[in-house]
């Protein structure tokens, strides 16, 4: 970084959707002041806290209301995790999804019936059982009870009074001098669980807009500052920053407004300034810019980064000699890598890569960084071997050491969290799934590799110079990867403790197996800390519930208590859906520091692993380095997905976070464009829908990997699922009215409003309950269809070949046939909806193939455009020319008529019989291709090789129209198809057939 011009206070800015996104031609700016009263509301934290647990071993559900006696000191009750009794269960059984009743309930809803009594019991949990989508179980499923809880706070300035407990169960008394952070006491034989938790307070409660993402820093004066982005809805983002000085609340000061920014991080100079940074668009571009301030005012916004890329991901540290360090990801055309610059109080150093494909091998994500004994610790993961590593980096105070690759395995290790103590050890802490991550799964797979979102367990480890270190207590006993923990944050106390952040899955449906879809959940923050040779119990914050991105932040104060902040969507276990984004702050005090961490060598594991796709780095190349040469343009091969969910949706929750949906397809798929199709119910929560558009515009390098806007729009048969797309920002979803849900009027509505729009739809999984009949159609705006789709089958035509298990999808015929199935056997079956029913109604529709839930790597919709830009591929996709693909094939088709040479998808008309010509290039010997016209196989080969051309004339050309495609298949299973194209036959010199 070079010294940057700062843009001037005060310019007005207009705020544009223009191209890829947000455009803004200028930054608003004005000094930071107090706004009203909502920006100085109080932050009323309590003096303390704790969380009470009831019916921890109960058998059966049990009554536990209760109250607390009034006289115990100040004390009030808050609800937990309370729920309500469900009268209807959905049902997941070999004739597919049902609804079942379930009665009265037996006890009440919870609920609090003043400040200091409750309503509240163990209940039976809602079951999902085995039954998925993939199989069918005919076991039952175990009855689950769960628990609520309740928060029982008291109030500042209060003398610390033991608690006495009153509940129909029984009594019992909590003394707070007895209980101690991470160590829960038992009451009533073991039956009720109480948790010392820390006091906590929303950061600014009395605002309204949508607050996500928070950071703080703990200054040097003893200051606490915690900043944060906030949706305002429409005009955009601003940055705020509430200081707490001198252990009062200052107001909330907004940085920036009517702008597009991506999380904001604060630091502090040498000078003890206090910076912000902040990643915003502007004009197309996302760049870093910053604030500073030495007191009351800031300073103009700096833009501090000014490449063409994507800067995000920033972290911040201040070295011992007060040098302040950015560290940052930059998505460009070369790909992903780790980038670093100081300042030194006066100027910034020119940025330097620290971390990318030459030195890391692969694309490098999720920096983090931590303040050394002598510079800085930079810690990043890099998929440089065909799986996700930890990588690290150091610099000595002068100069960068050689990066550092701390895994090796071939396991998913990512997101890493680091922190150096005060002998300069360096603790790391990261995510560890399966291996394979990424690669094939779905319902036809036979060899499948570990999902998106399949298991997530927490590895830490302390570097002692060279040495690999591990604590005696072993995390992944103590946390399961079955139960979810993932995206650790680290931090060390002055006594060597690290103190590790965790958050972890709480399912509506605890029983859901991880190949189906998980319905309804949230995320929490869990902290737990090492001391001498055990992890303490993971303790839950208060009010951290939300999406599986939002992360927590922390800093030590100078008297060595631990400040962590955090954002939450306030969904709670009685309904599991956002509510409101606040961002929170507790204070979680400090260690004793008496007991030594213990630790032992590391060894780290060593899984057998086998690449499913040995070949695969060739093959996506050859793609890449093919050409279609047609009427003088040349095209290309560009292969994606455009139908990836994530925990948006409601359903999505094993689906993985928009990162990990992006580093899916920017690495284990190698794709060249994808679209996350979120569901209606989801996305249509306005901070979801301009999370999701600015995500798409974080990942976009338009030439390397192309991202659209999208959602599903999700409309039970008759009418369908679709899956609609935008190239360009800020179109709205199409809301869908109970006579469209409840199929009396068809998509025609939504039809209009896309080409008002500009965007498209893709209907999918036509052939099943989520499909159509066909009743509507517009070329115009949905002009492919979902033809295979990874989570399920082939919706060709029925009896159609199954990719995957060509030779048999069902060995055992006594067994139930599983909903995923197009068989006619099937639960789901819906003849009207295959594809083949469509093009006999005359329907336009060209063919691409994509995922949906869990299914990762099996499905691909390759495009034929003439660049990798969001409106090539959209005019590709309008006319059609795409083909369907379950593995890296190349299918070129060429349809010679009277008039010359055609590509698929198209429309023409001929005097003469059609000379087709067909190139496969396989990724395994072809079994065989074959040409369909009019819902018949009129010709088919055997070639047996990997590479074959196909020429064939049809011979029974008659006036009239008709269309043809052809239909690959290999000896493994895998398969392609072209689009269509429709001729129309007609005499020599006649127009008319």
């Amino acid at each position: 970084m070079n010294p940057r011009p700062r843009i001037p206070a005060g310019i007005l800015a207009a705020a544009l959707m223009l191209g890829f996104g947000l455009a803004i031609s200028e930054v608003a700016v004005s000094p930071a002041r107090p706004g009203s009263a909502e920006d100085n509301p109080g932050v009323s934290m309590p003096q303390e806290s704790f969380q009470i647990t009831f019916g921890v071993k109960d058998a059966v559900p049990q009554q536990w209301d209760g109250k607390v006696d009034e006289d115990a000191g100040g004390v009030f009750v808050e609800a937990d995790h309370f729920r309500n009794h469900e009268y209807l269960s959905t049902t997941f059984s070999a004739q597919g999804v049902g609804r079942a009743g379930r009665g009265e309930p037996r006890f009440s809803n919870d609920r609090l019936t003043s400040s200091s009594s409750w309503i509240a019991s163990t209940r039976e949990a809602p079951l999902h059982g085995l039954t998925t989508e993939w199989n069918v179980r005919t076991e039952a499923p175990k009855s689950i009870l769960q628990s609520p809880s309740i928060l029982v706070h008291r109030k500042p300035g209060m003398p610390s009074l033991p608690i006495r407990v009153r509940t129909v169960r029984g009594d019992f008394e909590v003394s707070p001098e007895a209980l101690r952070p991470f160590m829960p006491r038992l009451f009533l034989d073991g039956n009720v669980r109480v948790d010392r938790i820390p006091p906590a307070a929303a950061v600014s409660a009395g605002r309204l807009n949508q607050q996500d993402f928070p950071s703080i820093l703990a200054a040097r004066s003893g200051a606490i500052v915690v900043a944060w982005q906030e949706y305002e809805e429409p005009a955009g983002d601003l940055v705020c920053v509430r200081r707490m000085v001198n252990g009062a609340w200052q107001p909330v000061e907004k940085l920036t407004q009517g702008s597009d920014i991506f999380r904001v991080v604060l630091a502090e100079d040498s000078s003890q300034r206090i910076w912000a940074v902040w990643s915003m668009q502007v004009d197309g571009n996302w760049d870093l810019y910053g604030r500073w301030t030495a007191g009351e005012a800031w300073s103009p916004i700096e833009r501090l980064t000014r490449d063409s890329g994507t800067d995000l991901y920033q972290q911040a540290a201040t070295d011992v000699q007060g040098r302040m360090w950015l560290v940052w990801q930059r998505i460009s055309v070369k790909g992903s890598a780790i980038l670093a610059s100081r300042f030194d109080g006066t100027r910034w150093s020119e940025e330097q890569e620290i971390g990318g494909v030459d030195s890391a091998g692969g694309n490098c994500w999720w920096p983090a960084v931590a303040r050394g004994t002598e510079g800085i610790v930079v810690a990043w993961d890099g998929y440089g071997a065909g799986n996700y590593d930890i990588y690290l980096r150091r610099h000595d105070g002068e100069r960068w050491g050689a990066v550092e690759r701390i895994t090796s395995s071939p396991l998913f290790e990512a997101h890493p969290a680091v922190a150096v103590d005060g002998a300069g050890r360096i603790w790391l802490a990261w995510d560890e799934s399966g291996p394979e991550w990424g690669k094939d799964t779905g319902f036809l797979v036979v060899r499948k590799g570990t999902q998106l979102h399949e298991s997530r367990a927490i590895r830490v480890v302390r570097i002692d110079k060279e040495a690999v270190l591990a604590p005696v207590g072993s995390l992944p006993f103590d946390l399961p990867a079955d139960e979810y923990w993932e995206l650790p944050h680290l931090a060390v106390d002055s006594s060597g403790i690290p103190w590790l952040f965790a958050r972890r899955l709480c399912k509506r449906q605890p029983d859901t197996p991880p190949e189906g879809p998980f319905y309804m959940g949230l995320w929490e923050i869990y902290v737990t800390r090492y001391e001498g040779s055990r992890w303490g119990t993971p303790m839950r914050l208060p009010h951290s519930a939300g999406r599986n991105d939002m992360t927590p932040a922390s800093a030590f104060s100078r008297d060595g208590s631990l400040w962590a902040t955090w954002a939450t969507d306030l969904r709670s276990t009685r309904s599991y859906l956002p509510h409101q984004l606040q961002v929170w702050i507790a204070n979680l005090g400090a260690s004793s520091g008496a007991a030594v961490p213990e630790l032992v060598t590391y060894q780290p594991p060593s899984p057998s692993a086998h690449p499913i796709h040995p070949r695969e780095r060739d093959q996506v190349r050859r793609i890449r380095e093919y050409r279609v040469q047609n009427r003088g343009d040349t095209y290309f091969i560009y292969r994606g997905d455009l139908h990836r969910h994530t925990d948006i949706s409601a359903d999505g929750l094993n689906d993985g976070s928009l990162l990990d949906a992006y580093r899916y397809a920017w690495d284990a798929a190698a794709l060249d464009f994808v679209g996350i199709a979120d569901h209606n119910t989801g996305i249509d929560e306005p901070y979801a829908w301009w999370l999701s558009q600015k995500t798409a515009d974080l990942f976009h390098a338009a030439g390397r990997f192309v991202t659209f806007y999208g959602y599903e729009r999700s409309v039970e048969y008759p009418n369908g699922h679709r899956n609609v797309f935008f190239s360009r920002r800020g179109a709205s979803i199409t809301p869908i009215p109970p006579v469209e849900a409840a199929g009396w009027e068809g998509a025609e509505r939504l039809h209009w409003y896309l080409r008002r729009a500009g965007g498209i739809s893709i209907p999918h999984t036509t052939g099943r309950t989520s499909g159509t009949d066909w009743r509507d159609s517009d070329p115009e705006v949905e002009p492919v269809v979902e033809i295979y789709q990874g989570m399920r089958d082939t919706y060709e035509h029925p009896g159609a070949p199954h990719p995957k298990r060509i030779r048999g999808i069902f060995p055992d015929a006594s067994r139930p046939v599983p909903r995923a199935s197009s068989e006619e056997t099937s639960p789901s079956f819906r003849p009207l909806g295959f594809v083949s029913s469509a093009l006999a109604k005359g329907l336009r529709l060209g063919f691409i193939s994509s995922s949906d839930h869990i299914s990762t790597h099996v499905s691909y919709a390759c495009v034929i455009a003439g660049e990798l830009t969001r409106e090539s591929l959209m005019t590709a996709l309008r006319a059609r020319r795409a083909y369907a693909a379950t593995d890296n094939l190349i299918l070129d088709a060429r349809f010679e008529g009277s008039d010359g040479e055609h590509l698929m998808g198209e429309e023409f008309e001929s005097s003469k019989p059609l000379r087709i010509r067909i190139r496969v290039v396989g990724t395994n010997v072809i079994q065989s291709v074959e040409l369909i016209s009019n819902n018949r196989v009129v010709h088919a080969v055997a070639p047996g090789r990997e590479e074959v051309d196909v020429e064939w004339s049809d011979p029974g050309a008659t006036p009239g129209e008709r269309y043809y495609y052809a239909r690959v298949i290999q000896i493994d299973g895998e398969m392609a198809w072209t689009s269509p194209v429709w001729v129309r036959y007609c005499a020599p010199g006649s127009r008319d057939p």
